[in-house]
């Protein structure tokens, strides 16, 4: 009777221990959906085994990957790249214990993702029905992207600095690469987005700076009235220009007018249309305009003597060289305005 007992005892130990293994097994969940790294992570809670349908549970199959168990919860990392991201793909889980079926739905690609790229204002438009919050671009040259924040209803400087080197790509022109980044899935019944469908845009390049020469003879300028020019490039301030206009009305500080004179710089480029961004930007320098000679008897420049026997007045031209030309000029009473003549070194 008391090993009859004994055996009733362990009989009893060895079926409550396979009741608690059952009964601690629950239904499998879905935790984390990488989009970008195309896996999703599933908790067997319990179950030894996951099993998946994506054929509407016509047929099961057992997930690939070993339950992970160096966390704090067991886990599986599955493999979700095989699901197209042309259409939503509905999956069923169920565990080898606990059978009760757990549904999810992977999303499809975003495809209402347009990037409009505003040639004149250098600005883009982004138009998605996705929640996503930031974007990704690079070069259709390069592999590698760039996250940045979307401006939202303002800006951010992120974006700001993203539109800084869009600009200094405008130089060559590019075409660059748009997509949405994912929202991550968190739940069987939060599911996020994948990334959007990919798109490019051609960032057009500025047209080339105004060629600006300078009439030495009449002090002019090729300029037209389509032009625009600043002596401070880092004002942001511009003026439009005449039509051939003259080195004083641009580079008034280059002259002396009394008092002194420096060099200025003088920047030109094509003003911006409707249509078209202003051009890229040329300079060119007036030097400071110099004293007149110094001609006299004692002249250190031009010096004057006179040959009383010969009637005549004698001019000799102490600084004039090919580097620092003179000009003189013979003025007769019949002709008051003569025409001046170069003097290079006697």
């Amino acid at each position: 009777a008391l090993f009859l007992l004994s055996a009733i005892l362990i009989g009893t130990a060895f079926a409550g221990t396979d009741r608690t293994a059952a009964d601690t097994a629950t239904a499998v969940t879905i935790g984390t959906t990488n989009y970008e790294n195309l896996t999703m992570t599933v908790y067997p809670n319990g179950n030894s085994k996951v099993f998946l349908s994506s054929d509407n549970r016509k047929t099961w199959n057992e997930i690939e990957g070993s339950i992970n168990t160096l966390g704090e919860r067991p886990y599986i990392e599955m493999d979700i790249s095989w699901a197209s991201p042309s259409s939503e793909v509905k999956l069923y889980f169920k565990g080898d214990i606990e059978k009760t079926e757990v549904a999810c739905t992977l999303p499809k690609q975003d495809s209402t993702f347009k990037v409009k790229f505003n040639k004149v204002t250098g600005e883009f438009t982004f138009t998605s029905g996705s929640s996503a919050t930031k974007f990704f671009w690079r070069k259709t040259t390069d592999y590698n992207w760039t996250e940045v924040p979307l401006p939202g209803n303002g800006t951010n400087p992120e974006y700001q600095a993203f539109l800084t080197t869009v600009d200094s790509l405008r130089f060559k022109g590019a075409k660059l690469v748009f997509r949405l980044g994912q929202v991550a899935g968190t739940s069987d019944t939060q599911m996020g987005e994948r990334p959007s469908k990919e798109v490019t845009v051609a960032v057009a390049k500025y047209s080339a700076a105004p060629k600006i020469k300078v009439n030495v003879t009449k002090l002019t300028l090729n300029t037209k009235d389509s032009m625009e020019y600043t002596t401070d490039i880092d004002s942001g301030r511009w003026t439009t220009c005449e039509k051939n206009m003259t080195v004083m009305q641009v580079a008034p500080g280059a002259f002396l007018n009394g008092g002194t004179a420096s060099p200025v710089i003088v920047y030109f480029r094509t003003a911006q249309t409707e249509k078209k961004p202003a051009s890229l930007v040329g300079s060119i320098t007036i030097p400071a305009q110099t004293a007149a000679p110094n001609v006299g008897a004692e002249g250190t420049d031009v010096a004057i003597s006179e040959d009383t026997s010969a009637e005549k007045y004698l001019l000799k031209f102490n600084t004039a060289t090919k580097a620092n030309m003179l000009e003189y000029c013979v003025v007769k009473p019949e002709n008051p305005n003569g025409k001046p003549s170069r003097l290079p070194k006697p």
